[in-house]
């Protein structure tokens, strides 16, 4: 009976006289090692499917999220100091397609294809684009619409106070006059 090993080792065409054909001072290439098995190895390492892809994305930000399998990211603040308060965009991401919403006419829409505008079906998406614009201006330093209302409410406050002490005061003048 011949000898298996031998057989294999004088066969001038085959997958291991090749590969050691491709050694380079006694190492064999990396790219003459890689064979069908590690192919599917590797395709075996990526995500499937468009969510899977979402969740494996390097995210543009810290500040970035996603919530209910929609992506919140990259935030731009095209208007820190607008007439309706700071105005700017968020993409939000699903499935593989995304949506970059504005709030230039002071509510957030996405615009179409057709040039209309369009809001949010969902108040919770509506809540989130908010919520990934104001944590964006607080990390830039900007008044959010929150801290604007809170800020303008805390001056009339103060301004009503000052003007009731001028009352006061004033009140105080005239009865001290009238009783002299």
């Amino acid at each position: 009976m011949a000898n298996i090993g031998a057989a294999r080792a004088k066969k001038p065409g085959g997958a291991l006289a090749k590969l050691k054909a491709k050694k380079t001072n006694g190492e064999v290439k990396p790219a003459a090692a890689k064979g069908a098995l590690a192919k599917l190895r590797q395709s075996k390492q990526q995500p499937k499917g468009a969510l899977a892809a979402l969740k494996a994305r390097k995210r543009s930000s810290p500040l970035d999220f996603v919530e209910d399998d929609i992506l919140y990211h990259n935030v731009i603040v095209h208007d820190a100091d607008g007439k309706l308060g700071p105005v700017g965009s968020v993409d939000a991401t699903k499935n593989g397609k995304t949506f970059t919403f504005h709030n230039r006419h002071g509510a957030w829409y996405h615009d179409t294809s057709e040039g209309k505008r369009h809001s949010p079906h969902n108040i919770t998406v509506h809540q989130n684009l908010i919520l990934r614009f104001d944590k964006e201006l607080r990390e830039q330093g900007i008044m959010t619409r929150a801290d604007r209302a809170s800020s303008r409410d805390e001056k009339e406050q103060a301004k009503r106070l000052r003007l009731a002490g001028l009352e006061a005061k004033r009140a105080a003048k005239k009865a001290a006059q009238q009783s002299s």
